[in-house]
Order: C-alpha cells, then sequence, then structure tokens
C-alpha cells in the first residue's frame, strides 16, 4: 500500500483525540519517516514528530509537508496557525499530494484562513478526487448537490456520492437512497433507496434508519407493511431523532408492531419534549 493511501486513516484518531497507548514501533515505521512521524504523533509525542517531519519537509517530501500541515492545522504540540497549516498544505498539493489538496479544498469551502470560495474548493477537491481520494469526491458531490462552486446536477451529485459511499465513506451513505427515494438524480425505486439506507442505518445513520421504517410501515416495499422491521430501525432512530421517538409513541399507542402501552406511548412523547420537539 502506498504510505499516502493510510495518511487519513492513521491520523484520523489523532484529530478526534483517541490517541493510542503507546506501543513500540513496527520496523517498517523506523524505517519511513513519515510512519514514524504518523507513530510518534499517535503517540503524543508532538514535538518529536515534528523533528522527523522537518528535515524530510524541507527535502520536499509531499506526505511529510502535509502532515506538517496537519499539525499546525490541529495545534498538536503548537500554537494551532491555519496561515502556516495552509503554507504546507500548499506544498505538498502542488506537488501532487491528495490529502493537502483535499485541506486545501476544506479550507477554501469553510472560509477557514481564507475567504469562502467555493469555486476554488471544488478546484482542489477535484484535484483530490482524482487521485481516489474519497472524501474529496463526496464533497464533489456536495457542491453538486447545492450548486456551490459547480453546476447543480443531481445525477452528478448521486454518482460521486454513491462513489464515495463504495470506498468506505459513511457520511455519503443516505445520499444515494435519497435520491433513489426521491426521484432526484436516479429512478424512483424504493427497493434501492431502502438498500443504501439499509447500509447507512448499519453505519448509524439516524435519518436513514427513520427513512428506512417508514418504508417498511408503508407498505412500498411490496407486500404487507413490515411492522416488525419499520418499529425496529424506528427505535435505532429513535435514540437520535425526536421525530422518531414521537413515531415510537405513536406504534406502542396504537399497538402497531409492538405492544399496545399507553404507559411506554407516554415516555416516548415525554422523551421527544424533552428532546425539543415543538410537535409534542
Amino acid at each position: 500500500m502506498r504510505r499516502t493511501a493510510v495518511l487519513v486513516a492513521l491520523l484520523w484518531p489523532v484529530a478526534a483525540g483517541a490517541l493510542a497507548q503507546p506501543a513500540p514501533m513496527d520496523a517498517e515505521a523506523e524505517a519511513d519517516g513519515v510512519r514514524r512521524a504518523l507513530t510518534l504523533l499517535d503517540r503524543g509525542l508532538y514535538a518529536e514528530a515534528r523533528g522527523v517531519l522537518e528535515p524530510l519537509a524541507e527535502a520536499r517530501d509531499p506526505d511529510a509537508t502535509y502532515v506538517l500541515g496537519f499539525v499546525h492545522d490541529r495545534g498538536l504540540g503548537v500554537q494551532a496557525d491555519e496561515t502556516t497549516a495552509r503554507r504546507y498544505y500548499v506544498s505538498a498539493a502542488m506537488d501532487g499530494q491528495p490529502d493537502a489538496q483535499f485541506a486545501l479544498g476544506e479550507l477554501a469551502h469553510a472560509g477557514r484562513g481564507v475567504q469562502r470560495d467555493d469555486r476554488r474548493a471544488y478546484e482542489w477537491f477535484d484535484l483530490a478526487a482524482a487521485k481516489g481520494h474519497a472524501r474529496a469526491a463526496y464533497m464533489l458531490g456536495v457542491l453538486h448537490a447545492r450548486g456551490q462552486g459547480a453546476p447543480q446536477d443531481a445525477g452528478r451529485a448521486a454518482d460521486l456520492f454513491e462513489r464515495a459511499a463504495n470506498e468506505g465513506v459513511t457520511a455519503a451513505m443516505h445520499q444515494p437512497g435519497s435520491a433513489y427515494l426521491t426521484g432526484e438524480g436516479r429512478p424512483r425505486d424504493y427497493a434501492e433507496a431502502a438498500r443504501w439506507f439499509e447500509r447507512a442505518g448499519a453505519a448509524g445513520d439516524a435519518e436513514s434508519q427513520y427513512n428506512l421504517a417508514l418504508l417498511h410501515d408503508s407498505g412500498r416495499l411490496g407486500g404487507e407493511a413490515d411492522l416488525e422491521a419499520a418499529v425496529r430501525w424506528m427505535r435505532e432512530a429513535a435514540s437520535e431523532m425526536p421525530t422518531a421517538q414521537i413515531a415510537m409513541g405513536l406504534f406502542a399507542l396504537r399497538g402497531r408492531g409492538t405492544a399496545q402501552s399507553d404507559e411506554a406511548a407516554g415516555r416516548w412523547f415525554l422523551t421527544a419534549a424533552e428532546a425539543g420537539d415543538a410537535e409534542v
């Protein structure tokens, strides 16, 4: 596997603050300076990591340059500095580093450290996606769906979302289901929508779980409504969505797919009300 292909996966726990327990470096990490620096970052040894990365960046190693940008962007052992981070990102991106190209797209899209510019963001995401960067493909889909920095094109957006989802981007998995459900960018196909929603729902997406529950409840997947499946997916969605909590209350109140219980219904409605749902 190319070194660049694993940078995001290795840096993600650092970005999320979930540092691994210190562990011995393997031979590959010792031999490869960037991998060694990533191991040091994961262990919280930020100064030591910079000591490995900086000479490599001076020698124009694009991966080391990108990681240095990440260090300054996230403030890992240094004060967060978007200007310095962007300088490293630009240098790495100009040498073709796709993670750096994606990072510059994010900065331009969010207007972080630079003036917001969705057209420029699109250009950076497009360069990264051409090198197989899945999250960049997802962001291109977002821009096409919204008509930001690119023509609004539901079909193109759906293509990009499917590509990103098939490459493991969880955030992209809901959108193809929505496209098949609404007929925007894809022919309306409830079975295909359910397939995508089930995939996204299994990955924890509450909106997909909710939509899948509604499809089972409506009987649009062929035959009679599958109330058992509807309640199962609605209960999953209810862990996050007040709307799903209300739906669970109605299932219990009417005895549909679950035992009739005014008490259980009341608990669900109270939970939704405490979450701030104005309909309760």
